[in-house]
């Protein structure tokens, strides 16, 4: 990796209207990186991003971080075109399962919240959807990862499935660390932690994973529920080349 865009600690209280409706009304704290309990404060994603952050530096990896009202959808849009071989997003993810003759529409339907400050165009609303993803260029990009709830799930149709995957597969990234159920906060910020650690010392993204997951069990997160949900899609091969600039 060479360089890498994080993102945590996101201030959904900026959020738009539009996205507080969509997401919930229920303002009740919780554990979990979903939108069921609407969109709470997750205080560990900023120590995961923060840690995330000095591991790479470490390394000599080029970060920007995007924290607080920073983190916004247009901020992400901006990756459009832009050589970054990492992209880590920390924050809330949801979907809605369509049936299969909606599947059209599936990829409006799964989102990542993003910070909503000064979301007052129609396209920059807070709510960053697997469409929309899928518009961008983001070849060369050698691992997502979704460090949120549901990542990995969508609608299934005639082709497979639809959902934020499919968005960052049809932009060009590589690799997408992603979740298949609801993930709790602060078993992730750790997982994730021994996640990079692995990565820095040399190991695969494959063999970092099952290495972390490992790591939960043995610390007091046995139950499956906190670290069986995070799983590899493409691990292992070539980025797709960036583009050279004439």
């Amino acid at each position: 990796y060479s360089s890498a865009a994080l993102y945590g600690g996101l201030d959904y209280e900026m959020a738009s209207t539009k996205v507080r409706n969509i997401v919930s009304t229920d303002h009740n704290s919780g554990k979990f990186r979903n939108g069921q309990n609407g969109y709470h404060e997750l205080p560990y994603t900023l120590n995961e991003v923060n840690n995330v952050n000095s591991l790479l530096k470490e390394k000599k990896i080029k970060t920007n971080l995007f924290v607080g009202e920073n983190g916004t959808e247009k901020q992400f849009r901006a990756l459009d075109g832009k050589a970054v071989s990492l992209i880590h997003i920390a924050t809330h993810g949801d979907y809605k399962e369509l049936k299969q003759r909606e599947a059209d529409d599936a990829m409006k339907h799964c989102f990542l919240i993003m910070s909503g400050a000064n979301a007052t165009e129609e396209n920059n609303d807070g709510l960053l959807r697997a469409d929309e993803i899928s518009t961008l260029n983001l070849r060369g990009c050698r691992m997502v990862v979704l460090s949120a709830c549901n990542t990995g799930q969508g609608t299934l149709g005639a082709d497979g499935l639809f959902g934020l995957q499919r968005g960052f597969k049809n932009a060009g990234v590589q690799t997408i660390l992603m979740t298949l159920s609801a993930v709790d906060d602060q078993a992730s910020m750790l997982l994730m932690t021994k996640f990079y650690e692995n990565i820095i010392s040399g190991l695969s993204e494959r063999q970092a994973l099952i290495k972390a997951q490992q790591y939960l069990r043995e610390n007091g997160y046995a139950d499956s529920k906190y670290w069986a949900p995070f799983i590899l899609l493409d691990a292992g091969k070539s980025p797709i080349p960036h583009p050279s600039k004439s």
